[in-house]
């Protein structure tokens, strides 16, 4: 199997530098806003679930960040660099947690799942926060240049299938004031705020009059 790992190098190409080496791979780098440390995403030691790692820019140890009792994905720093974000369904109960270890696997398909929802970690001491509630799952999200907003996705399920159903929103960073920006039968993708947080822009796969391809 391939193992992928985290490297550096100087913009000129020179200089290429491994900076992890973990026995299962490391993915989703992102550099922290002042450039001095470098979030990442792996499964190390005793976990059984991926989560954020943060490193030195300069190489060093990894330490552990998250502890959240699911897998962690898509991760982004806060522009201050106090805060991660993070999208993650809820802790596995000690009921799921016991079929994973009897290797009870069986599953309704497209029933067995958790809703995604997005969360923040304190990047001083691990801890965490959940920013989104509800009935839905945040497919995708972007911060603003500020932090003070986030444009994010939202569908009633995490499935490929119901995609098509999701639309774009936008809240405050902290989840309130939630406001739906469209309402449609078509997809949406890579919702980003504007420099001064009066527009969305995002990309469709739909015609002039939002028809589906």
């Amino acid at each position: 199997r391939r193992v992928g790992h985290i490297w550096r190098i100087n913009a000129d190409g020179s200089g290429a530098l491994q900076l992890t080496r973990g026995e299962r791979g490391e993915t989703n780098p992102r550099w922290s806003p002042d450039g001095s440390r470098i979030a990442f995403l792996t499964r190390r030691g005793d976990n059984e679930d991926v989560q954020i790692y943060v490193l030195e820019a300069d190489g060093g140890e990894a330490r552990q960040l998250t502890k959240h009792g699911a897998a962690v994905s898509n991760i982004q720093w806060a522009p201050d660099g106090k805060t991660i974000y993070f999208l993650a369904p809820e802790a596995k109960t000690q009921e799921e947690k016991d079929r994973e270890r009897l290797r009870d696997d069986v599953f309704a398909y497209e029933e067995n799942y958790k809703q995604r929802h997005l969360w923040a970690a304190n990047v001083e001491d691990g801890s965490t926060r959940r920013v989104t509630q509800g009935d839905y799952s945040v497919l995708n999200y972007d911060l603003s240049e500020d932090g003070k907003r986030i444009a994010h996705h939202r569908s009633h399920t995490p499935l490929l299938d119901n995609s098509d159903e999701g639309e774009v929103w936008v809240m405050n960073a902290d989840g309130g004031n939630a406001v739906q920006l469209t309402r449609n039968s078509v997809g949406e993708s890579d919702a980003e705020l504007s420099p001064d947080g009066s527009q969305v822009v995002f990309t469709s796969g739909a015609n002039d009059k939002f028809e589906t391809y």
